[in-house]
């Protein structure tokens, strides 16, 4: 994952504590490598960016939470790939990115940089890609899901994940890429 998180973690814990009302309306934004949002009202935010490392030269999303400017310690960073891999690492007591505890890839399967806080409904779509993020409001909370999609849904066969502030998941389409199956679950610290 990225080297520039420490600096980008400081700044999503400044614009975090800064909350907006959430708006009645949701929208259609599209990421650019470089890109991050951040999830109104909670410590979690995610980052379009190139792996360099376990994902190295793929365009991706990871997610995070945080704490204090800081990855959060003993909690989980998620990475989806452009080519469908989804990557799970586990945050170090000392905040730094450690592990993966989960890497699977399916086996049939710019310019400047902004951030972006993003509420309930929204649905964001990394440009060049068919990698989609969209924030939900449901009994787990407020947190981001990324996944692969196509017109009619999620690419069929394909992982997703969410990451919440009490843990983050790893999920699998199914053929028709409507329904979903949890293969992985982890909770944050």
């Amino acid at each position: 994952m990225s080297r520039r998180l420490a600096g980008l973690c400081t700044l999503i814990a400044l614009l975090g504590s800064a909350t907006q009302a959430d708006a009645g309306q949701s929208r259609q934004i599209t990421l650019r490598l470089g890109d991050t949002f951040v999830v109104s009202g909670t410590d979690l935010g995610c980052e379009a960016q190139i792996g360099t490392k376990v994902m190295k030269g793929h365009r991706l999303i990871a997610c995070f939470k945080i704490n204090r400017g800081a990855l959060a310690a003993q909690s989980y960073v998620a990475a989806l790939g452009d080519d469908g891999r989804v990557v799970v690492g586990s945050v170090k007591t000392n905040g730094s990115i450690g592990a993966a505890v989960f890497n699977r890839k399916p086996a049939a399967l710019g310019t400047s940089a902004k951030q972006i806080i993003v509420h309930t409904g929204d649905k964001l779509l990394l440009a060049g890609t068919n990698l989609a993020c969209g924030v939900n409001n449901d009994l787990a909370g407020i947190y981001p899901t990324c996944f692969r999609v196509t017109p009619k849904g999620g690419l069929p066969g394909s992982y997703a994940f969410a990451e919440t502030e009490t843990f983050v998941a790893v999920v699998r389409f199914d053929a028709t890429g409507k329904t979903t199956k949890v293969i992985f679950k982890r909770t944050q610290a």
